[in-house]
């Protein structure tokens, strides 16, 4: 039987003091596992973990979520928070990036999950992302690798 499901992630609290926080994202995640639920949604999970958003924490739950899809299922996979794009790629920023690791990019999310798509065995695999490109000081990027875009 085809099964809706999401995974919601969210980066809200950054460590490093020229990222600033978002405290709307966890709310808003809060409000789209009601709506998907209410809409029928066999499941949808905030994940989230004590330590923070880190990239080996992202990369982890979004390739366990897609490599334990099954046939037919339709998975919407939410990541929220701040982001940049960098030669040619997009980024998460997580909770723990760090504007002393050059590039900075190095210390984000890339937006790539290919390989693990073309293994996934769902039938539909929608990625949102809603990714702030603002309330990051603007001299911190330069020198951190990454332009604004």
């Amino acid at each position: 039987m085809p099964r809706h499901k999401a995974l919601l992630i969210g980066a809200s609290d950054y460590d490093e003091p020229g990222i600033s926080s978002l405290p709307f994202v966890r709310d808003d995640l809060q409000r789209l596992v009601t709506a998907l639920t209410d809409r029928g949604f066999h499941s949808a999970e905030i994940a989230e973990r004590w330590r923070g958003i880190t990239p080996n924490f992202v990369n982890d739950r979004v390739s366990r979520f897609l490599r334990d899809a099954r046939r037919d299922d339709t998975l919407f996979i939410l990541l929220s928070g701040h982001g940049q794009h960098f030669q040619g790629t997009d980024y998460l920023i997580p909770e723990d990036a760090s504007f002393n690791v050059h590039p900075f990019a190095a210390s984000c999310v890339a937006i790539d999950w290919g390989k693990q798509l073309n293994e996934c065995a769902a039938a539909q695999v929608v990625f949102l992302i809603d990714a702030c490109r603002e309330g990051i000081q603007q001299d911190s990027m330069g020198p951190a690798g990454i332009a604004q875009t």
